[in-house]
């Protein structure tokens, strides 16, 4: 709304078709005083006419929306053109007076005995409205008549004013009869003069005779002048005196105008100098001045024709010349005379504003009401509108366009937003943590964050965790745990003492910077694995941990929601993880890690595991309870290595190798249905050109893209990789102890944390392969120091 309220009326009118949202608001009564409020005021409303005579000629009425430049700069262009124009009736219509962007045209019938029928209608040149006509008014034919509009009431009228009595009636467009007003202290010089507009009232010059119009000029004395001012509020009329330095009557009719919120007063002296007043302040009869007087001669004419035009706040006149269809602008700024011949026509000049006004007639309460809700509703539709364009722009630029304005900052922020474009950001990027070896123990350590999409890590893997653009660093005794719908879970260790170690868990934007406060300290044995995950149902982040080793030969589970500030005991594990290392696989609200039915933990031979001491124990964080999932049927005896878990969209990965000369991926296509595990792929260790494969693999593009480990001496653990998806957070974070209005933005989601292990001293390979054409690449990789 604020920014359509600033463009010009036409190009606004067109753009109510860009959706039924825009429509609602251009077309609201709010949106439309708005505008009105901020449109320039530089423009006139041009009522041409052709001439009476000669009578066999096609007589042509219009009118024409011009700039004031415009039609300065070429009269005869502008009154000819026909871009702006609107045809009326010829001899039917008469143009009364033009506010707010209305025009107010009467629609006279053929005079009787001098009684004529009158019908009013409203109409707006720049969009087409036209009202409904007024009901008729049947009067004399010497009748004035003004149109304006009254804040007060909301309403537009128009005012009738015989001039040969004083009588006078008044009708708000909307209603449905003419009122009777107080009776006039003077009648209007002529006819001819329309009431001149201006702060709420109409006014004309008048003349105290109780002939009316009926008089003769040469005849009047100053004491019979006055301008009566009708109140549109109240519908009564006041005097006005001239301005005091007037001392005697002009040789020709006086006139008012109107420019700006300044009333003029017009007129020649001794029929050799033309002189304008100026009343500064509306009302106040000690502010009139005189703002010019100069000679006909300096103008080049012979005698002043009446009315006048004012455009510019009083600095540029418009006079008749010497012939009828000669026109001359006088600039007081700079003295200058301008002649124009107009092309044999007709016309009068009125100040005008472009606008969108249709007066729906002023409301009834209930209708206001109604107005009201409506303005709420066109609001709320363009919140839906900006929502719903910014909802496909991606989450870092969104990030930056949370300052264009407190409107979209809200929008943005809004936990409705949030979670549009968590829905609809596309998953192909994945989230980097990277540290130096362990060894030489003299090199500082760095470990760090990398974003990237998965085709460019794909392409050159090297370039891309050495990047620095989308990198952020971490205290090289932070832990990566998981990363869910933005978030990050970063474990911070302390040393630990006799096998026991304090941990503090806090949530990470790698995008937007944003960090949550510290969870309450969690003390357990250092052989515990964790997972991160969301739950929906609660709206709310949680890390759990399962330690893997435990004398009592139990699983101790505990639970942490963000936000919270304690730690929660959930019920004992049926089986241990794999290992300490292995976080756990979030996938449909839960968290899943390959288990291990032993006493021991995950202190074991791996040759001595039995394929039923094997299983998946799936971790519900909605309930905080587990349940086991069994492996897949395909499997008929224990891989010659650990398998691994693995997560891409909302697919369940598991990944292993046979007789130590096959690398097998399976999918569970329905994740919880231990019938859907399917076997995705088997493809001999000889093909893909390693001796032996070291898990974990991971996993790309649906499952038609691995990433696999070859094997080399003296490997140490280098480089933590995760898999992720790009998506925007949710509302939890609002409600942590950080108390910020939007905690997260960014596009990554943790889904399968894995340690990987590489040679200090040589070259690691990766191989991807894509199992629908068995075609493999072989990119060496990962220089060892690094």
């Amino acid at each position: 709304m604020e920014i359509l309220s600033w463009v010009p009326a036409k190009p606004l009118t067109r753009l109510k078709l860009v959706c039924k949202s825009w429509n609602s608001i251009i077309s609201h009564p709010h949106f439309v005083k708005l505008h009105l409020h901020r449109s320039p005021k530089n423009a006139i409303l041009l009522f041409t006419r052709t001439p009476p005579f000669p009578r066999d000629e096609e007589k042509k009425w219009g009118l024409v929306l011009s700039s004031v430049e415009s039609f300065i700069q070429n009269p005869s262009s502008t009154l000819d053109a026909q871009e702006n124009r609107r045809s009326l009736h010829v001899e039917e219509d008469c143009v009364v007076g033009s506010c707010n962007g209305l025009v107010c045209v009467a629609i006279l019938g053929h005079p009787i005995n001098d009684i004529i029928d009158i019908w009013f209608h409203l109409l707006n040149p720049l969009t087409g409205f036209i009202s409904e006509n007024s009901p008729c008014l049947r009067v004399n034919v010497h009748t004035a008549f003004g149109f304006g509009y009254d804040e007060s009431s909301d309403s537009y009228k128009v005012v009738s004013t015989t001039t040969r009595d004083s009588s006078g009636t008044v009708y708000s467009f909307g209603g449905s009869s003419w009122k009777r007003a107080n009776s006039f202290p003077a009648f209007p010089f002529s006819f001819e003069d329309n009431g001149q507009f201006i702060g709420g009232t109409l006014n004309w010059l008048g003349l105290r005779n109780p002939h009316g119009d009926d008089y003769d000029w040469a005849a009047v004395t100053l004491d019979m002048l006055m301008i009566v001012s009708f109140d549109l509020k109240s519908d009564t009329n006041k005097q006005i005196l001239l301005p005091k330095g007037i001392d005697e009557i002009p040789g020709q009719k006086p006139t008012l105008g109107v420019w700006g919120n300044r009333l003029y007063l017009l007129h020649d002296y001794k029929n050799t100098h033309f002189i304008a007043w100026q009343m500064k302040e509306f009302g106040d009869e000690n502010s009139w001045t005189q703002l010019l007087k100069i000679s006909f001669h300096h103008l080049g004419v012979e005698r002043l024709f009446l009315p006048v035009f004012i455009f510019e706040n009083g600095n540029i006149f418009m006079l008749s010349g010497r012939h009828r269809f000669e026109e001359v602008f006088y600039d007081r700024r700079d003295n200058s005379v301008k002649r124009v011949n107009i092309n044999n026509l007709d016309f009068d000049a009125f100040d005008y504003v472009e606008s969108l006004v249709q007066p729906w007639c002023r409301p009834c309460k209930v209708q206001s009401m109604h107005m009201a809700a409506q303005h709420l509703t066109a609001a709320l539709l363009l919140c839906e509108v900006v929502m719903e364009i910014l909802s496909w722009v991606p989450a870092k630029p969104v990030t930056r366009l949370k300052l264009v304005c407190k409107s979209w900052n809200s929008i943005i922020s809004h936990p409705h937003f949030v979670k549009l474009h968590l829905h609809r950001s596309p998953k192909n990027a994945i989230l980097l943590s990277t540290r130096t070896p362990t060894f030489p123990r003299d090199e500082e350590k760095k470990q760090g964050l990398v974003l990237s999409s998965v085709e460019s890590f794909i392409q050159n893997p090297s370039s891309t965790l050495d990047a620095q653009e989308n990198r952020r660093s971490l205290h090289v005794e932070d832990c990566v745990v998981g990363s869910c719908n933005g978030l990050v879970c970063v474990a911070r260790f302390l040393d630990p003492i006799n096998g026991i170690i304090d941990i503090w868990f806090h949530l990470l934007n790698p995008l937007t910077g944003f960090i949550s406060e510290n969870s309450p300290c969690l003390r357990v044995n250092v052989y515990t694995a964790f997972g991160f995950g969301y739950d929906e149902s609660s709206d709310s982040y949680k890390v759990v941990t399962a330690t893997t080793r435990d004398s009592s030969g139990t699983v101790t589970a505990q639970v942490y929601s963000f936000g919270g500030s304690s730690w929660k005991r959930a019920n004992s594990f049926p089986a241990f993880p794999f290992s300490f290392e292995d976080n756990g696989q979030f996938i449909g609200g839960t968290l899943n890690w390959l288990g291990l039915r032993n006493p021991h933990g995950d202190d074991y031979d791996w040759a001595a595991v039995t394929l039923d001491m094997l299983m998946i124990v799936s971790f519900d964080l909605k309930s905080d309870t587990h349940k086991q999932i069994l492996l897949p049927k395909g499997i008929d005896e224990i891989p010659g290595q650990k398998p691994t878990l693995g997560v891409w969209g909302n697919r369940l990965y598991l990944l292993h190798d046979y007789k130590n000369t096959h690398f097998i991926a399976w999918q569970m296509k329905e994740f919880g249905d231990e019938n859907s595990w399917t076997q995705l792929l088997k493809i001999s260790f000889h093909h893909l050109g390693v001796v032996k494969t070291l898990f974990p693999g991971f996993i790309f593009e649906d499952g038609n893209i691995f990433m696999l480990r070859g094997s080399h001496l003296f490997e140490e653990v280098a480089r933590l990789v995760i898999p992720i998806f790009p998506v925007f957070s949710v509302r939890g974070l609002e409600q942590l102890a950080v108390r910020s209005p939007l905690a997260v933005a960014s596009p990554i989601v943790v889904v399968s944390p894995v340690a990987i292990r590489v040679s200090v001293e040589e070259t690691t390979i990766i191989i991807t392969t894509n199992h629908n054409n068995n075609r493999t690449r072989v990119i060496s990789s990962f220089p060892g120091q690094s």
